[in-house]
């Protein structure tokens, strides 16, 4: 091949990365929303839930595999020094992909804007009523189970039956805030145990699988929020706390008391956490009113806001959103 032609084919993707980032500057939330969220991403969304159904194994396997191989043959082939070049393009290539798939939502209107909820934060008195309301919460719907918690953890509460499970419900959620939901979005269990929670992250959308992966190593308690979390980014929700806040009224409004009690006891960790950060002098005694916690249950940090209105579309209220 001409040099001039092998260096105007690895330049494409640098070009075209560029190109989007100058499409994403150029292109106000309004019209992102409108031409990207709104229009061209349910297709992208349909086409990728197909072939995730198609396949019985996370299709992010298959992505290292490929890329392994790519790898091996281009450094073999083409040498050390137009491998690196090689590596590069596909550096590019893969940002490119990562905003045309997915990342453009990250422009796209505001979640509180779009729905219309205001949010605020809670000062020091707020947040411990917060925090009581978010106990009370937890101890109710944990006293609401039919079954000893172990049980719950297989046979009909297996990771599968909630991925299906579920899958209706975030679209409800979702749908009824006006995103488009079409297509299906999968969760899937990801080996081996620990390779997301060694960069403390129980869960992670990839939007070249269009799969949300759930670390195997997470408590089972944890299955039933990071699913519904996970799965609302695959629906084009980017912020993290607007698909916290999207998880919550799934799992908390679910008419299951083990994925009701899942869904307050992850709420109920967010409020803990900042109970003991920002008025540690109450701490104490509020967390003696949540009897036998285990130390698992502070894994996990975040930033308590009270949403306004806290009505969600189906017309049921609640008075802890997590956003």
């Amino acid at each position: 091949m001409p040099i001039r032609n092998r260096y105007l084919r690895r330049s494409i993707w640098i070009g075209l990365f560029l190109l989007a980032l100058a499409f994403r500057a150029i292109l106000s939330s309004e019209a992102m929303e409108s031409f990207y969220s709104m229009g061209i991403y349910p297709s992208v969304r349909h086409v990728q839930g197909f072939f995730s159904g198609l396949s019985p194994v996370p299709l992010v396997y298959l992505l290292l595999l490929a890329l392994l191989a790519i790898t091996v043959r281009v450094f073999i082939v083409k040498g050390r020094r137009r491998g690196f070049w090689a590596i590069l393009s596909a550096v590019f290539f893969l940002a490119f992909s990562f905003l045309a798939l997915w990342g453009f939502h990250y422009k796209r209107v505001p979640f509180e804007k779009k729905t219309g909820l205001s949010v605020k934060p809670l000062d020091a008195i707020a947040l411990e009523e917060e925090y009581d309301l978010a106990t009370m919460d937890v101890l109710a719907s944990r006293a609401e189970m039919r079954h000893p918690l172990d049980s719950g953890m297989t046979g009909f509460y297996a990771f599968p039956h909630l991925e299906r499970a579920l899958l209706p419900r975030v679209k409800a959620a979702v749908g009824g805030w006006g995103y488009p939901v079409g297509g299906k979005v999968r969760a899937r269990m990801i080996y081996p145990k620990g390779i997301l929670l060694r960069f403390s992250s129980s869960g992670v959308y990839l939007p070249w699988t269009g799969e949300g992966h759930i670390d195997a190593g997470l408590h089972p308690l944890n299955w039933p929020f990071v699913i519904a979390h996970e799965m609302s980014h695959g629906y084009g929700i980017a912020n993290e706390g607007a698909c916290n806040f999207l998880a919550y009224q799934v799992c908390s409004t679910d008419p299951d008391p083990y994925i009701r009690y899942a869904g307050n006891l992850y709420y109920w960790r967010y409020a803990a956490y900042e109970m003991k950060r920002f008025c540690p002098s109450n701490w104490k005694s509020a967390f003696k009113r949540f009897p036998k916690v285990s130390a698992w249950i502070f894994r996990l940090s975040g930033t308590i806001t009270t949403v306004i209105p806290t009505s969600f579309p189906d017309g049921k209220t609640s008075s802890t959103i997590p956003f």
